[in-house]
């Protein structure tokens, strides 16, 4: 990713709140790298969250590294609701 998209995402993530909604956020940062469903360990067929995740600086494509960059939000899958939001890129906490 350049600075410039570093520097967007930086500000869009100050900008979404927990409760946001997804396309709010997605209209914000843009659309992510990949997207995942969730599911609780005890219910494994019960879908519980969204997450989209936004590759800022990957070492090696395919193959998880400690030094990958990512920024995940997390969603509430029935209220489409921003949950949590985590970093490795030390710009964005």
């Amino acid at each position: 990713m350049s600075p410039e998209q570093i520097h967007k995402l930086e500000s869009g993530v100050a900008e979404i709140r927990r409760g946001s909604n997804r396309h709010d956020a997605v209209a914000i940062l843009g659309t992510p790298s990949r997207q995942e469903l969730t599911s609780h360990q005890e219910k494994p067929n019960e879908v519980m969250g969204r997450l989209y995740y936004y590759d800022v600086r990957i070492v090696d494509p395919g193959i998880a590294n400690v030094f990958d960059q990512q920024i995940v939000l997390v969603f509430d899958y029935k209220s489409d609701q921003l949950r949590q939001i985590m970093s490795s890129v030390p710009e964005i906490r």
